[in-house]
Protein backbone atom coordinates (compact mmCIF):
# COMPACT_ATOMS: atom_id res chain seq x y z
CA UNK A 1 0.00 0.00 0.00
CA UNK A 2 1.37 3.35 -0.97
CA UNK A 3 1.09 6.26 1.43
CA UNK A 4 0.90 9.74 -0.09
CA UNK A 5 2.82 12.45 1.88
CA UNK A 6 2.57 16.15 1.22
CA UNK A 7 5.28 17.35 -1.00
CA UNK A 8 4.98 21.16 -0.03
CA UNK A 9 6.67 23.01 2.94
CA UNK A 10 4.89 22.84 6.27
CA UNK A 11 3.28 26.36 6.83
CA UNK A 12 3.31 26.11 10.61
CA UNK A 13 6.22 27.97 12.32
CA UNK A 14 8.79 25.87 13.95
CA UNK A 15 9.28 25.93 17.72
CA UNK A 16 12.44 28.10 17.61
CA UNK A 17 10.64 30.62 15.41
CA UNK A 18 7.75 30.88 17.86
CA UNK A 19 10.16 31.55 20.70
CA UNK A 20 11.87 34.34 18.78
CA UNK A 21 8.55 36.01 17.98
CA UNK A 22 7.51 35.93 21.67
CA UNK A 23 10.80 37.51 22.69
CA UNK A 24 10.35 40.33 20.17
CA UNK A 25 6.80 41.03 21.34
CA UNK A 26 7.93 41.08 25.00
CA UNK A 27 10.72 43.53 24.22
CA UNK A 28 8.34 45.85 22.40
CA UNK A 29 5.96 45.74 25.38
CA UNK A 30 8.74 46.61 27.83
CA UNK A 31 9.84 49.55 25.69
CA UNK A 32 6.28 50.87 25.41
CA UNK A 33 5.80 50.63 29.15
CA UNK A 34 9.07 52.43 29.83
CA UNK A 35 8.15 55.16 27.38
CA UNK A 36 4.77 55.70 29.04
CA UNK A 37 6.44 56.06 32.45
CA UNK A 38 9.19 58.38 31.23
CA UNK A 39 6.84 60.67 29.28
CA UNK A 40 4.03 62.17 31.44
CA UNK A 41 0.64 62.13 29.85
CA UNK A 42 -1.10 65.40 29.12
CA UNK A 43 -4.10 64.14 31.08
CA UNK A 44 -2.04 63.13 34.12
CA UNK A 45 -2.69 66.48 35.86
CA UNK A 46 -3.19 70.22 35.38
CA UNK A 47 -0.73 72.25 33.37
CA UNK A 48 2.03 73.69 35.56
CA UNK A 49 1.74 77.33 36.57
CA UNK A 50 3.98 79.69 34.64
CA UNK A 51 5.67 82.32 36.84
CA UNK A 52 6.04 84.60 33.82
CA UNK A 53 2.27 85.11 33.80
CA UNK A 54 1.28 87.39 36.68
CA UNK A 55 -2.35 87.48 37.86
CA UNK A 56 -3.83 89.64 40.61
CA UNK A 57 -7.50 89.92 41.57
CA UNK A 58 -9.69 92.17 43.72
CA UNK A 59 -13.25 91.86 45.07
CA UNK A 60 -15.13 95.16 45.17
CA UNK A 61 -11.82 96.94 44.70
CA UNK A 62 -10.02 95.23 47.59
CA UNK A 63 -7.40 92.49 47.72
CA UNK A 64 -8.81 89.53 49.68
CA UNK A 65 -6.45 86.64 49.10
CA UNK A 66 -6.81 85.06 52.54
CA UNK A 67 -9.92 83.20 53.72
CA UNK A 68 -12.50 84.15 55.02
CA UNK A 69 -11.72 87.28 53.02
CA UNK A 70 -13.72 90.43 52.49
CA UNK A 71 -16.91 91.04 54.48
CA UNK A 72 -19.80 91.71 52.08
CA UNK A 73 -23.53 92.34 52.37
CA UNK A 74 -25.93 89.44 52.14
CA UNK A 75 -27.53 89.23 48.68
CA UNK A 76 -25.11 91.76 47.16
CA UNK A 77 -23.27 91.44 43.83
CA UNK A 78 -19.50 91.02 43.93
CA UNK A 79 -17.34 92.73 41.33
CA UNK A 80 -14.25 90.66 40.41
CA UNK A 81 -11.38 92.36 38.58
CA UNK A 82 -8.42 90.26 37.37
CA UNK A 83 -5.25 91.93 36.03
CA UNK A 84 -3.13 89.71 33.76
CA UNK A 85 0.48 90.60 32.88
CA UNK A 86 2.78 88.82 30.41
CA UNK A 87 6.20 89.06 32.08
CA UNK A 88 7.88 86.67 29.60
CA UNK A 89 10.03 87.63 26.57
CA UNK A 90 7.51 85.91 24.24
CA UNK A 91 4.14 86.97 22.93
CA UNK A 92 1.26 85.20 24.71
CA UNK A 93 -1.54 84.09 22.37
CA UNK A 94 -5.06 82.67 22.86
CA UNK A 95 -5.30 84.17 26.33
CA UNK A 96 -8.47 83.34 28.26
CA UNK A 97 -9.60 83.93 31.87
CA UNK A 98 -12.24 81.73 33.48
CA UNK A 99 -13.56 81.36 36.99
CA UNK A 100 -12.56 78.56 39.30
CA UNK A 101 -13.16 77.97 42.98
CA UNK A 102 -16.76 77.35 44.01
CA UNK A 103 -18.24 78.96 40.87
CA UNK A 104 -16.21 77.37 38.02
CA UNK A 105 -16.11 77.63 34.23
CA UNK A 106 -17.54 81.13 33.88
CA UNK A 107 -15.63 83.32 31.42
CA UNK A 108 -14.29 86.73 32.40
CA UNK A 109 -14.76 89.62 30.01
CA UNK A 110 -11.35 90.58 28.58
CA UNK A 111 -10.46 93.28 26.00
CA UNK A 112 -8.06 91.08 23.99
CA UNK A 113 -6.64 87.57 23.57
CA UNK A 114 -2.97 88.43 22.90
CA UNK A 115 -0.42 89.97 25.21
CA UNK A 116 2.93 91.27 24.02
CA UNK A 117 5.96 90.91 26.34
CA UNK A 118 5.42 93.20 29.34
CA UNK A 119 1.81 94.00 28.39
CA UNK A 120 -1.15 93.84 30.82
CA UNK A 121 -4.93 93.76 30.55
CA UNK A 122 -7.88 93.85 32.95
CA UNK A 123 -10.71 91.30 32.88
CA UNK A 124 -13.98 91.46 34.84
CA UNK A 125 -16.70 89.17 36.19
CA UNK A 126 -19.65 89.49 38.57
CA UNK A 127 -21.06 86.93 41.00
CA UNK A 128 -23.44 86.82 43.97
CA UNK A 129 -22.33 87.06 47.59
CA UNK A 130 -22.30 83.76 49.48
CA UNK A 131 -24.98 82.69 51.92
CA UNK A 132 -24.31 83.44 55.60
CA UNK A 133 -22.08 80.75 57.01
CA UNK A 134 -20.38 80.07 53.66
CA UNK A 135 -17.32 81.52 51.96
CA UNK A 136 -17.18 82.65 48.34
CA UNK A 137 -13.99 81.34 46.69
CA UNK A 138 -13.34 83.21 43.47
CA UNK A 139 -10.39 81.99 41.41
CA UNK A 140 -9.26 83.73 38.20
CA UNK A 141 -7.61 81.06 36.01
CA UNK A 142 -5.53 82.21 33.02
CA UNK A 143 -4.50 80.06 30.05
CA UNK A 144 -2.50 80.87 26.93
CA UNK A 145 0.30 79.68 24.60
CA UNK A 146 3.59 81.31 23.73
CA UNK A 147 4.53 82.34 20.23
CA UNK A 148 8.09 81.13 19.49
CA UNK A 149 8.46 80.15 23.14
CA UNK A 150 8.01 77.05 25.30
CA UNK A 151 5.51 74.61 23.79
CA UNK A 152 2.20 73.79 25.47
CA UNK A 153 -0.47 75.63 27.43
CA UNK A 154 0.72 78.15 30.02
CA UNK A 155 -1.45 78.74 33.11
CA UNK A 156 -1.64 80.89 36.23
CA UNK A 157 -4.35 81.79 38.78
CA UNK A 158 -5.23 84.11 41.65
CA UNK A 159 -7.67 83.44 44.51
CA UNK A 160 -10.01 85.81 46.34
CA UNK A 161 -12.47 85.20 49.17
CA UNK A 162 -15.56 86.87 50.66
CA UNK A 163 -18.07 86.13 53.40
CA UNK A 164 -21.25 87.56 54.92
CA UNK A 165 -20.97 88.57 58.57
CA UNK A 166 -24.44 87.40 59.66
CA UNK A 167 -25.92 84.41 61.52
CA UNK A 168 -25.74 81.32 59.34
CA UNK A 169 -28.98 79.97 57.89
CA UNK A 170 -27.40 76.87 56.37
CA UNK A 171 -24.01 76.06 57.78
CA UNK A 172 -21.55 73.22 57.83
CA UNK A 173 -19.46 74.55 60.73
CA UNK A 174 -20.17 75.75 64.25
CA UNK A 175 -17.77 77.51 66.63
CA UNK A 176 -17.98 78.11 70.38
CA UNK A 177 -15.24 80.30 71.84
CA UNK A 178 -14.77 80.34 75.63
CA UNK A 179 -12.58 82.15 78.18
CA UNK A 180 -11.70 80.17 81.31
CA UNK A 181 -14.52 77.75 80.42
CA UNK A 182 -17.16 80.50 80.13
CA UNK A 183 -18.89 81.14 76.79
CA UNK A 184 -18.76 84.87 77.66
CA UNK A 185 -20.87 85.96 74.71
CA UNK A 186 -22.42 88.92 76.53
CA UNK A 187 -20.31 91.91 77.60
CA UNK A 188 -18.59 92.52 79.94
CA UNK A 189 -18.13 88.75 80.00
CA UNK A 190 -16.24 86.63 82.51
CA UNK A 191 -14.34 88.22 85.43
CA UNK A 192 -10.62 87.41 85.52
CA UNK A 193 -7.84 88.21 87.98
CA UNK A 194 -5.43 91.01 87.05
CA UNK A 195 -2.11 89.66 85.84
CA UNK A 196 -3.48 86.16 85.25
CA UNK A 197 -3.34 84.11 82.04
CA UNK A 198 -6.70 83.43 80.39
CA UNK A 199 -7.35 79.95 78.95
CA UNK A 200 -8.97 80.31 75.51
CA UNK A 201 -10.77 77.36 73.87
CA UNK A 202 -12.36 77.04 70.43
CA UNK A 203 -14.85 74.17 70.09
CA UNK A 204 -15.27 73.37 66.38
CA UNK A 205 -18.14 71.16 65.15
CA UNK A 206 -18.79 69.79 61.65
CA UNK A 207 -22.55 70.23 61.26
CA UNK A 208 -22.60 69.26 57.57
CA UNK A 209 -23.36 65.85 56.07
CA UNK A 210 -19.86 65.47 54.62
CA UNK A 211 -16.30 65.34 55.96
CA UNK A 212 -14.61 68.75 56.15
CA UNK A 213 -11.01 69.38 55.12
CA UNK A 214 -8.48 72.21 55.57
CA UNK A 215 -10.07 73.40 58.82
CA UNK A 216 -8.34 76.49 60.19
CA UNK A 217 -9.06 78.47 63.37
CA UNK A 218 -7.99 82.12 63.64
CA UNK A 219 -8.60 85.02 66.01
CA UNK A 220 -8.45 88.80 65.67
CA UNK A 221 -6.24 89.09 68.79
CA UNK A 222 -4.38 85.78 69.04
CA UNK A 223 -1.92 84.86 66.29
CA UNK A 224 -2.75 81.81 64.18
CA UNK A 225 0.55 80.16 65.18
CA UNK A 226 -0.44 80.47 68.87
CA UNK A 227 -3.65 78.44 68.41
CA UNK A 228 -3.21 74.67 68.74
CA UNK A 229 -5.69 72.28 67.04
CA UNK A 230 -5.51 68.47 67.09
CA UNK A 231 -6.48 68.13 63.41
CA UNK A 232 -7.51 69.96 60.25
CA UNK A 233 -10.10 67.29 59.33
CA UNK A 234 -13.49 66.44 60.84
CA UNK A 235 -15.96 63.73 59.97
CA UNK A 236 -19.62 64.72 59.69
CA UNK A 237 -21.14 65.40 63.10
CA UNK A 238 -17.82 65.34 65.01
CA UNK A 239 -16.07 68.04 67.03
CA UNK A 240 -12.61 69.06 68.21
CA UNK A 241 -11.24 71.65 70.65
CA UNK A 242 -8.43 74.07 69.85
CA UNK A 243 -6.59 75.92 72.64
CA UNK A 244 -4.64 79.12 73.25
CA UNK A 245 -3.72 81.50 76.08
CA UNK A 246 -3.90 85.27 76.46
CA UNK A 247 -2.87 87.71 79.24
CA UNK A 248 -5.74 89.14 81.29
CA UNK A 249 -6.66 92.77 80.60
CA UNK A 250 -5.38 95.54 82.86
CA UNK A 251 -7.29 96.13 86.13
CA UNK A 252 -10.57 97.88 85.54
CA UNK A 253 -10.52 97.31 81.74
CA UNK A 254 -12.30 94.87 79.40
CA UNK A 255 -11.28 92.54 76.57
CA UNK A 256 -13.27 91.59 73.47
CA UNK A 257 -12.22 89.56 70.43
CA UNK A 258 -13.64 87.24 67.76
CA UNK A 259 -12.69 83.72 66.78
CA UNK A 260 -13.13 82.32 63.25
CA UNK A 261 -13.13 78.85 61.67
CA UNK A 262 -13.15 77.84 57.99
CA UNK A 263 -13.30 74.48 56.20
CA UNK A 264 -14.56 72.83 53.02
CA UNK A 265 -15.95 69.57 51.68
CA UNK A 266 -14.43 70.14 48.20
CA UNK A 267 -17.77 71.59 47.06
CA UNK A 268 -18.83 74.16 49.65
CA UNK A 269 -16.61 76.38 51.75
CA UNK A 270 -17.92 76.91 55.27
CA UNK A 271 -17.32 79.67 57.79
CA UNK A 272 -18.32 80.39 61.42
CA UNK A 273 -17.43 82.98 64.07
CA UNK A 274 -17.99 83.57 67.78
CA UNK A 275 -17.16 86.39 70.21
CA UNK A 276 -15.98 86.31 73.84
CA UNK A 277 -15.61 89.04 76.49
CA UNK A 278 -13.65 89.37 79.73
CA UNK A 279 -13.02 92.05 82.33
CA UNK A 280 -10.34 92.40 84.97
CA UNK A 281 -11.32 92.74 88.64
CA UNK A 282 -9.97 95.75 90.55
CA UNK A 283 -9.73 99.51 90.22
CA UNK A 284 -7.55 100.99 87.50
CA UNK A 285 -3.90 101.26 88.46
CA UNK A 286 -2.69 104.83 89.11
CA UNK A 287 0.35 105.08 86.89
CA UNK A 288 1.29 108.62 88.06
CA UNK A 289 4.93 108.76 89.13
CA UNK A 290 5.32 109.98 92.75
CA UNK A 291 8.76 111.30 93.85
CA UNK A 292 10.39 109.40 96.70
CA UNK A 293 10.84 112.50 98.93
CA UNK A 294 11.64 114.35 101.08
CA UNK A 295 9.49 117.00 99.53
CA UNK A 296 10.48 120.70 99.81
CA UNK A 297 7.76 123.33 99.71
CA UNK A 298 8.41 127.04 99.00
CA UNK A 299 9.27 128.98 102.17
CA UNK A 300 7.09 131.90 101.16
CA UNK A 301 5.26 133.78 103.93
CA UNK A 302 1.75 132.54 104.53
CA UNK A 303 -0.57 135.02 106.24
CA UNK A 304 -2.22 133.55 109.30
CA UNK A 305 -5.86 134.65 109.36
CA UNK A 306 -5.93 134.91 113.19
CA UNK A 307 -3.29 137.65 113.16
CA UNK A 308 -5.27 140.41 111.54
CA UNK A 309 -3.44 143.56 110.53
CA UNK A 310 -3.93 146.32 113.08
CA UNK A 311 -4.94 149.78 111.82
CA UNK A 312 -2.17 152.28 111.16
CA UNK A 313 -1.85 154.91 113.89
CA UNK A 314 -0.31 158.39 113.61
CA UNK A 315 1.04 160.42 116.59
CA UNK A 316 2.35 164.01 116.78
CA UNK A 317 5.38 165.08 118.83
CA UNK A 318 4.47 168.29 120.74
CA UNK A 319 8.12 168.94 121.43
CA UNK A 320 9.38 169.14 117.81
CA UNK A 321 6.17 169.36 115.87
CA UNK A 322 7.12 166.39 113.67
CA UNK A 323 4.60 163.82 112.59
CA UNK A 324 5.46 160.14 113.18
CA UNK A 325 3.78 157.09 111.69
CA UNK A 326 3.41 153.75 113.48
CA UNK A 327 2.97 150.61 111.33
CA UNK A 328 0.77 147.75 112.49
CA UNK A 329 2.30 144.51 113.71
CA UNK A 330 1.59 141.50 111.40
CA UNK A 331 2.27 137.88 112.33
CA UNK A 332 2.90 135.50 109.45
CA UNK A 333 3.53 131.77 109.12
CA UNK A 334 5.86 129.85 106.81
CA UNK A 335 5.63 126.47 105.16
CA UNK A 336 7.85 124.87 107.77
CA UNK A 337 5.41 125.78 110.56
CA UNK A 338 7.40 128.67 112.15
CA UNK A 339 6.09 132.17 112.70
CA UNK A 340 7.61 135.49 111.65
CA UNK A 341 6.64 138.85 113.23
CA UNK A 342 7.07 142.22 111.59
CA UNK A 343 8.24 144.69 114.27
CA UNK A 344 6.67 148.15 114.66
CA UNK A 345 8.68 151.39 114.62
CA UNK A 346 8.14 155.15 114.93
CA UNK A 347 10.18 157.54 112.78
CA UNK A 348 10.22 161.34 113.13
CA UNK A 349 9.42 163.59 110.27
CA UNK A 350 6.63 164.08 107.83
CA UNK A 351 4.15 161.32 107.17
CA UNK A 352 5.28 158.72 104.62
CA UNK A 353 3.77 159.36 101.22
CA UNK A 354 1.32 156.68 100.24
CA UNK A 355 0.63 155.40 103.74
CA UNK A 356 3.26 154.80 106.39
CA UNK A 357 6.92 154.54 107.29
CA UNK A 358 8.69 152.66 110.08
CA UNK A 359 8.44 154.26 113.52
CA UNK A 360 11.11 154.33 116.24
CA UNK A 361 11.29 155.03 120.00
CA UNK A 362 9.80 158.31 121.22
CA UNK A 363 13.27 159.64 122.23
CA UNK A 364 14.32 159.71 118.60
CA UNK A 365 11.73 162.37 117.93
CA UNK A 366 13.84 165.17 119.60
CA UNK A 367 15.52 167.63 117.15
CA UNK A 368 18.55 168.68 119.35
CA UNK A 369 17.36 172.29 120.03
CA UNK A 370 18.49 172.01 123.74
CA UNK A 371 22.30 172.16 122.81
CA UNK A 372 22.17 175.57 120.98
CA UNK A 373 23.38 178.00 123.84
CA UNK A 374 26.44 175.89 124.65
CA UNK A 375 27.51 175.88 121.03
CA UNK A 376 27.23 179.68 120.76
CA UNK A 377 29.26 180.19 124.03
CA UNK A 378 32.12 178.00 122.77
CA UNK A 379 32.29 179.88 119.51
CA UNK A 380 32.59 183.23 121.36
CA UNK A 381 35.50 181.98 123.47
CA UNK A 382 37.36 180.74 120.36
CA UNK A 383 36.91 184.10 118.67
CA UNK A 384 38.23 186.09 121.71
CA UNK A 385 41.29 183.85 122.02
CA UNK A 386 42.14 184.27 118.36
CA UNK A 387 41.92 188.09 118.73
CA UNK A 388 44.35 188.11 121.69
CA UNK A 389 46.91 186.03 119.78
CA UNK A 390 46.87 188.43 116.80
CA UNK A 391 47.31 191.53 119.05
CA UNK A 392 50.40 190.05 120.75
CA UNK A 393 52.13 189.40 117.43
CA UNK A 394 51.59 193.00 116.31
CA UNK A 395 53.29 194.39 119.49
CA UNK A 396 56.42 192.33 118.88
CA UNK A 397 56.73 193.69 115.40
CA UNK A 398 56.54 197.34 116.59
CA UNK A 399 59.24 196.90 119.24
Amino acid sequence: MTTNRPTGRDERPTRPARRSLAAVLAAVGVLALAASVATPSASAGPDPADPSIIVTQTINGQVAGTSPGLTVAEGSTLSLVATVTNASPYALRSVSVTSGGDDPYRPYTCPQTTLAPGESMTCTLERLAPLPGRIAWAAAEVRGVYEDGPVGPRTQSADSYAHVDAPATDTGLALRKSINGDDANTAPGVAVAPGSTMAITFEVTNTSANPLHDIKVTDDTIGASDISCPSSYLEAGTSMTCTATLPAPAPGTTHTDHGYVIGNDYVDFWYATDVAHAWSVGAPVDTTTVPSGPWTLPNAPITVPAAATAPVSTTTSTEAGDTTTTLATTTTGTADGTEATTATATVPGAAVQGGSRPAGPASLARTGAESGPALWFGAALLTAGAGLVLAARRRRVLV
